[in-house]
């Protein structure tokens, strides 16, 4: 599942690079540090995995914590890919959650 999450995060840097403009590129690097944290704390994790197989030095709680942070990293992604935060991005690809465009008919 983490691994899935972290192409979420390399699927969003692609579709930033392709934008090109400021708020693209630190975007770019939200989701460089998103994934990259993502593959670490699943790399820990498995490092422990084969820890506690071999000796009897547990490290209470590891996979919890690598998962709960995993998560929060790919909150972090998955709203700044939402475009809806102003200061990662530019005012033409913002959503707007909460105000509605006028159409040709209301005048």
């Amino acid at each position: 599942m983490f691994s899935i999450l972290a192409g979420f995060c390399y699927l969003f840097c692609e579709r930033a690079k392709e934008k090109g403009h400021s708020e693209a590129k630190l975007r770019i690097k939200i989701y460089i540090f998103c994934g990259s944290v993502i593959g670490a704390l699943m790399a820990a994790m498995a490092i422990h995995g084969v820890i506690n197989e071999l000796s009897d030095f547990p490290i209470d709680r590891l996979v919890f914590y690598g998962e709960k942070y995993s998560l929060i990293a790919f909150g972090v992604a998955w709203i700044t890919a939402s475009l809806t935060l102003p200061f990662i991005t530019s005012k033409d690809e913002r959503v707007h959650l909460f105000t509605r465009k006028k159409t040709d008919n209301e005048g």
